[in-house]
């Protein structure tokens, strides 16, 4: 009697075992997968490559002045960090506010890029690039003016 009783007993343990081996199998591949997931901050790269060309006191804007004479492409690709291998392109037009059709000053970094900020609102195909673009009133030369950021990211690069 007691040789099937411990037969018994051994068999509750290999299920109890197999048990919490499913058990914890589950939850680890249950918290992999939900660890794994891909977080989207390409809206956040380009509001960040905004923001250190609107409020970085290394770039064009002094004062809340935009300086023209520190507005060409050598001193934007140091102040931004973008590059022909960054994997962004940037597009900053200035415009007169009381003629908001006269362009005073434009610069593009990553044509190709930029370029695809149109392609993109048309066909839908954010998968492969993500665009930004804002409009901030500043003041230049003792003038209003309305500069426009666009900032494309290729997100597969």
């Amino acid at each position: 009697m007691g040789a099937f009783q411990l037969a018994k007993e051994n068999m509750k343990m290999l299920f109890y075992g197999v048990f919490i081996i499913f058990v914890a199998t589950v939850l680890v591949i249950g918290g992999r997968i939900y660890l794994d997931q891909d977080v989207n901050t390409s809206y956040l790269e380009n509001e960040l490559v905004i923001s250190r060309l609107l409020y970085s006191d290394d770039c064009f804007i002094e004062n809340g002045v935009v300086n023209i004479d520190k507005f060409y492409e050598e001193k934007i690709i140091k102040c931004s960090g973008i590059t022909g291998e960054s994997g962004y392109g940037l597009r900053l037009r200035l415009y007169n506010f009381d003629n908001s059709s006269e362009l005073v000053k434009e610069i593009e970094l990553n044509k190709d890029l930029t370029s695809q900020c149109l392609i993109t609102n048309i066909k839908n195909i954010g998968r492969r690039y993500f665009c930004s673009s804002s409009k901030h009133y500043v003041f230049y030369e003792d003038n209003k003016g309305i500069l426009e950021v666009v900032v494309a990211n290729d997100i597969k690069k």
